[in-house]
């Protein structure tokens, strides 16, 4: 599968019109003139013909002698985006992206269920219960925003000292989280004894997972974190798929020695 291709799909398709319009091809089956498409969505001209031209040009549609056709990718397309659309905001996947080198984790990503929350407090409100009648394990980290998580723990501490813990930081935001003042805060509830560290060279997503939940950030299209929407996972499939998502990004980096443990704990 490209994801290249897939990915400026989704792009295109970040808009109601066309997707009204690739509807209306799918029902029609043998394809609309023009005109038909304008009557039947009640659309100017002059503005069909721009989302026709992306539609097309995107591999989408296609265009035979003035006829324009759905085909199989775009019922396949358009049977992803309506999926993601009927638990997440319908924009949301026009406007961030799943960067990540595993084409496998990709495509298994198409298929899982979640729902979008908008900021971290709204995350933290919904795993609050789970949070709060203890975790066996968690799970956290990637391109994380150290002074944000830092400043969250000071005002919603967290007891994980009976959990198992691992947190992955990527080098520039290791060095950043090193300057943070009361740094402290963010280890204060977890158990160093079972807590591993592992740090790799950069990261495109933040995430966290316990055994039951989890939730995903992922970036803007161009390649900045955002904190303001993220994806939240309590179908127990999204969350194993998340777990092997923290398990990739692991295995790109390395675990901390014990030199760097003590100056990240100190």
């Amino acid at each position: 599968m490209d994801f290249t291709t897939l990915e400026n799909q989704f792009k295109v398709l970040g808009s109601e019109t066309r997707l009204r319009v690739v509807n209306a091809l799918i029902q029609s089956r043998g394809g609309l003139r023009f005109s038909e498409i304008a009557k039947a969505l009640d659309i100017y001209p002059s503005t069909l013909e721009d989302h026709l031209k992306r539609l097309v040009e995107s591999g989408i549609i296609s265009r035979t002698d003035q006829i324009y056709r759905s085909t199989m990718n775009t019922e396949r397309v358009y049977q992803i985006v309506k999926s993601l659309n009927d638990t997440c905001d319908s924009t949301y996947f026009s406007t961030h992206i799943l960067s990540i080198d595993n084409d496998s984790l990709k495509e298994r990503f198409l298929t899982l269920k979640f729902d979008c929350v908008y900021d971290l407090l709204s995350l933290m409100n919904r795993s609050k219960d789970v949070i709060d009648n203890g975790m066996k394990l968690a799970k956290a980290g990637g391109a994380m925003d150290m002074q944000l998580e830092t400043s969250f723990f000071e005002f919603y501490p967290i007891d994980l000292k009976d959990t198992d813990v691992e947190v992955i930081f990527t080098k520039s935001i290791l060095d950043d989280f090193l300057e943070v003042e009361n740094k402290e805060l963010f280890f204060k509830g977890f158990n160093p004894k079972r807590t591993r560290l592992y740090v790799v060279d950069d990261c495109s997503v933040a995430m966290m997972t316990s055994e039951s939940f989890g939730a995903l950030f992922l970036s803007n299209l161009d390649g900045t974190m955002d904190f303001t929407k993220g994806l939240f996972f309590s179908d127990q499939n999204a969350v194993g798929w998340l777990h092997d998502l923290f398990d990739y990004l692991k295995s790109t980096g390395e675990e901390f020695s014990p030199k760097e443990i003590r100056k990240v704990w100190k």
